[in-house]
Parts: C-alpha cells; structure tokens; sequence
C-alpha cells in the first residue's frame, strides 16, 4: 500500500482521528497542546499530501517502517530505502510528491494506523506544508554548500556549550 492510499483509508474510514490521537500519545507528551489543534495541522498537511502531482525522484524506493532501540527506548524509525542497494535516506526532507505515491513496507507488525502516524510525524517534522518543506531542504542544501566552499563560519561543541550556559 503507497502512503496516499493509507492516507485514503484513514479518511474514507473516519479513522484519521485515531491516527492524530497517535502521533499525540507518542510524539507530543510532554507538550501543552490539544488533540485538536495537532489534528487540524496535520490533517491539513495530510489533504496536501493526497493532493500531490506524483513527481519522479524517488522511483525504486520504498518507505519504511521499523521498531528500533534508542538509548534504551524502543522508538519507530521511518525512512526511504533504496530497493537496490537497501541505503537508506532520511523522508524528512523530501518532497512529499516524490513520494506519495511510494509503496509502504513496515518490518514490525504495526496496525496500518500506528504506521500512517509514523509517518505524517516524519513527513511534517520540518514544516507542515510541502513548500515549507522544500524552503527547508533548499535552506540546508545552502547551508552544506557553504560549509563546502569554506564561507560558513563553524562553532565547535565547547563553543556552544559556553554560548548555551551564558544563556542561563
């Protein structure tokens, strides 16, 4: 199943407030924000995914879902894999219309709604629409751009713990 169709379910079904409910259990604990306004963001950022011209860029891979360990804490990992080479890449950044259309594989046995709450966290953790989501891509892209050609101005990890502690 490709993540627009999982997307369709969820909305033919009624059940995509049982998805929001979801990604505020696991991803929005400790956060003082309601079921509702989580909801209407990403909801909205869902219709925006369903209604994507499907672009190339991501033929031959797949989205993919697996429990991992984290510091001791068992946490979903979300991301594309090649189909040919199994490297794997980070959804975050990615243009939602290179990859709507792709097919879903999950490795741990995970309701279909557990899944697509895994990854509408992932797909919006930089913005909740698309342009936000490529103005960010772009913004790092540029970023690595400079650090390459030796104009960015670095800190090194003691330089910012100073910084962080004056901030105290």
């Amino acid at each position: 199943m490709t993540v627009k169709e999982m997307l369709n379910v969820a909305f033919a079904t009624g059940t995509i407030f049982k998805v929001m409910q979801h990604i505020k259990e696991v991803y929005y604990v400790e956060e003082d924000c309601s079921t509702e306004d989580l909801s209407e963001r990403y909801i909205a950022a869902a219709q925006e995914m369903m209604e994507c011209p499907v672009l190339p860029g991501c033929e031959g891979y797949n989205v993919v879902l697996k429990y991992e360990m984290d510091d001791g804490v068992q946490c979903v990992d979300t991301h594309l894999r090649d189909s040919q080479t199994n490297e794997v890449y980070s959804l975050s950044y990615t243009d939602w219309a290179e990859l709507v259309d792709l097919e879903v594989i999950c490795e741990t046995k995970m309701e279909l709604l557990e899944q697509l709450a895994h990854i509408l966290w992932e797909l919006t953790f930089h913005g909740f629409t698309r342009e936000k989501i490529n103005k960010s891509r772009a913004e790092l892209i540029a970023t690595m751009d400079e650090i390459k050609n030796g104009d960015a101005t670095l800190v090194t990890w003691d330089e910012l713990k100073s910084e962080l502690k004056n901030l105290k």
